[in-house]
């Protein structure tokens, strides 16, 4: 699994003298399932602690952004002291996947921003940005964002009027909590704002230790060796777009009649429809409505040695949906390593100051 191969990873890095050593967590693998390490939130013991773990961090956004890491939202981190720790690998070595004929036309300058995107260490969803909730509220759901200051709700289903005649299933706006990647200091949330250069050093020397070990890590016998036929997942759309057209389809508007529930999820199908003809990754479509017909949220899966995507509804998988390989892109990454990749692979960090320092390598 992925977790294994993450962790195995960890582990060697520690053992070759990484600069700051990362908590490697314990798998047990058991083929078909298996337990992870229980993770607890727990606070800085003080300011050097602190400054660690922001050095840390920048340690593991390059790390991140070697392995094709995405999806690293404040959900699937969890701040252990001096230690930021990573609770969900599936989407490690993430693929890129084809423009189809037929797609949504992008000029040549959209293509090129989108590129640079994926290429920088912003789709690692580890830095700071932003998405807007209701077109009005901006709020940042990153690995390293710091909620505390941000006055946001979730509209939530509640039970109201409980224990009386009138108790009924209704909504309201729950404050969100502080989330568990949030680092403390004597109960106080810590801001990544005031430890960039903490988080540019970390990212530099985790970088220049890959380069240290490149030789080693293109080898066959490389310790990334396990990744090279990892079954990984493939995020076709946000899974809140799922998530946002899920909930809707629960109002009493669309479930008295199936034909209003299949219209309003046959929204999903605009993705495709602007092609002439009939595009080749139609099936996509078909297995997002097969999932959410029974209201789960569609999963797709590859493998990082193929530039297929399986869906489990068909016998045969996509052939040549992805560009390459994942692993592939990895090792073309680690070959690729050096001041031009570590300048344009800075694109968007924190602030201006935090991609001025990383371009000066």
């Amino acid at each position: 699994t992925s977790e294994v191969s993450y962790n195995q990873f960890l582990d060697w890095c520690n053992q070759q003298g990484v600069p700051l050593p990362f908590k490697v967590l314990q798998v047990l693998n058991r083929g078909t399932h298996g337990w992870v390490e229980y993770v607890e939130r727990l606070s800085c013991k003080d300011e050097a602690a602190a400054q660690r773990f922001y050095q840390r961090a920048g340690m593991l956004l390059s790390i991140l952004y070697v392995l094709g890491g995405t999806d690293c939202h404040y959900e699937n981190l969890i701040a252990s002291g001096e230690h930021l720790v990573l609770i969900d690998m599936e989407t490690l070595m993430h693929h890129d996947a084809s423009i189809f004929v037929g797609s949504l036309e992008r000029t040549n300058d959209q293509t090129e921003a989108n590129q640079k995107f994926l290429d920088s260490v912003l789709r690692t969803g580890l830095l700071p940005y932003w998405e807007l909730k209701k077109e009005t509220i901006a709020y940042d759901v990153s690995g390293l964002g710091n909620l505390n200051y941000q006055k946001t709700s979730r509209h939530t289903q509640v039970w109201k009027s409980i224990n009386t005649d009138d108790m009924h299933l209704g909504y309201d706006e729950i404050p969100v909590s502080i989330p568990q990647n949030v680092p403390t200091l004597n109960g106080v949330e810590l801001s990544p704002n005031n430890y960039i250069d903490h988080l540019v050093a970390g990212f530099k020397q985790m970088y220049s230790f890959v380069i240290d070990q490149r030789e080693v890590l293109i080898d066959e016998n490389s310790p990334l060796a396990s990744f090279q036929s990892q079954q990984v997942r493939f995020v076709f759309r946000a899974t809140q777009v799922y998530f946002t057209i899920l909930q809707k389809t629960l109002s009493p508007n669309f479930l008295q009649n199936g034909v209003d529930r299949s219209i309003e999820l046959d929204i999903l199908s605009r993705a495709f429809l602007v092609a002439e003809k009939k595009p080749f990754v139609w099936p996509i479509f078909h297995a997002e409505l097969k999932a959410m017909e029974t209201l789960d949220v569609p999963y797709f899966e590859a493998f990082s040695d193929s530039d297929a995507l399986t869906i489990s509804s068909l016998e045969k998988p996509i052939e040549h949906y992805f560009k390459e390989p994942s692993y592939e892109k990895v090792i073309w990454r680690l070959r690729n390593l050096n001041k031009a990749d570590f300048t344009s692979s800075s694109i968007g960090a924190t602030t201006r100051h935090v991609i001025m320092k990383i371009g000066n390598i």
